[in-house]
C-alpha cells in the first residue's frame, strides 16, 4: 500500500444572490431605490477588499439594478373581484408606481370621456357618464357628438316653418298660374265664337256686264270671230255663231235680268280653334 501526499488545488463557486430592499413608495421612490443599490455595492466591495474578517474571499462580483414588475400590480388587486382584475394595469407614474385601472391616463389603453364626463369601471368594463343629459344628447359613447336639445328643436322647427312656406308659395304660384292660363283660353274662346256668331255677306260687286256678253266671255275674242273646222281639217269664219250677238244687243225676250246683279251669300265657315286640337 501507497501512499500519497494530498495535493492543494484553488476552485472558486459562481453564486447568484437576489437582494430584496424595501423601499417606501412615495414620491422619492427613485432616489429611495438608488440610495439603497448604492448601499449593496458598499458592501459588497468591502468583502472584495477582505474589509470583513470571513472565512470566504470574493474576487469578483457585479451589481445590476432591477425594473419594478407587474407584480406590484397583481398583489394590490388580489382582493377584487376578478371581473375587474383585467381592467387594472402597473403604471409608473411621476415619483411611484401604482396599479390604476382604465379611467386612470396613465393606464396603457386608458378609456377617455369627452365633455367632463365621468369615467367608472364595472364588472363590464369602464363606462363614461355624460353630463346635463337633461339638455343634451350624446350620440358617441364616450360623450362625444354632443347635440343641444333646444337648439335642435329650434332648427327643426325652422325648417319646418320654411318648408310650410316654401309648399305655400308654390301653390299659390300653380293656382294662380292656372287661372291666367283658364283666362287666357276663355277669352280666346270668347273670340272665336264672336267671330262665329257674326255673319259674313261678300260685298256687291259695283262692275256690271252688258246684256250682250256674259260674264264668262272673252273679250280678246269678237263674238263674230268663231271658226268652224271642215272635213278637211282647215277652219273656216262661223258667221252664223254671232248673227244672234253683237256688243249692244239687247237680251232675248224671256231672260230674267235679276241674276245679273244678285248678291253673293256664302255659309259660314267650320273653324276649328286651337283649343279643340
Amino acid at each position: 500500500m501507497r501512499s500519497l501526499p494530498a495535493k492543494e488545488e484553488k476552485r472558486s463557486v459562481n453564486v447568484r444572490h437576489d437582494v430584496i430592499l424595501d423601499v417606501p413608495n412615495n414620491d422619492n421612490i427613485d432616489d429611495e431605490y438608488k440610495s439603497a443599490f448604492e448601499k449593496v455595492n458598499v458592501a459588497l466591495q468591502a468583502l472584495e477588499n477582505g474589509s470583513v474578517n470571513l472565512n470566504i474571499s470574493i474576487i469578483n462580483f457585479n451589481a445590476s439594478e432591477t425594473t419594478l414588475n407587474d407584480d406590484v400590480c397583481k398583489r394590490a388587486i388580489a382582493l377584487l373581484p376578478e371581473a375587474y382584475r383585467e381592467y387594472y394595469a402597473k403604471s409608473i407614474l411621476p415619483g411611484k408606481v401604482a396599479c390604476v385601472n382604465q379611467c386612470h391616463r396613465g393606464h396603457p389603453k386608458p378609456k377617455r370621456c369627452s365633455y367632463d364626463g365621468t369615467c367608472e369601471v364595472s364588472s363590464q368594463g369602464p363606462s363614461c357618464y355624460c353630463r346635463h343629459t337633461d339638455v343634451t344628447w350624446y350620440l358617441g359613447g364616450d360623450c362625444s357628438y354632443k347635440v343641444n336639445k333646444v337648439g335642435f328643436y329650434a332648427g327643426l322647427g325652422v325648417v319646418a316653418v320654411i318648408a310650410v312656406i316654401t309648399v305655400a308659395v308654390l301653390t299659390a304660384y300653380l293656382v294662380i298660374n292656372q287661372k291666367k292660363v283658364k283666362r287666357s283660353k276663355d277669352i280666346k274662346q270668347e273670340l272665336v265664337k264672336e267671330w262665329l256668331e257674326d255673319d259674313f255677306e261678300w260685298p256687291q260687286q259695283k262692275k256690271t256686264y252688258s246684256v250682250g256678253r256674259a260674264p264668262h266671255d272673252n273679250p280678246a275674242y269678237s263674238q263674230g270671230d268663231f271658226y268652224r273646222r271642215d272635213s278637211m281639217g282647215k277652219d273656216r269664219q262661223d258667221f252664223s255663231a254671232g248673227r244672234s250677238y253683237t256688243q249692244y244687243s239687247t237680251p232675248e225676250p224671256g231672260i230674267d235680268l235679276q241674276y245679273f246683279h244678285r248678291n253673293v251669300k256664302i255659309d259660314r265657315p267650320q273653324i276649328r280653334s286651337s283649343f279643340d286640337i
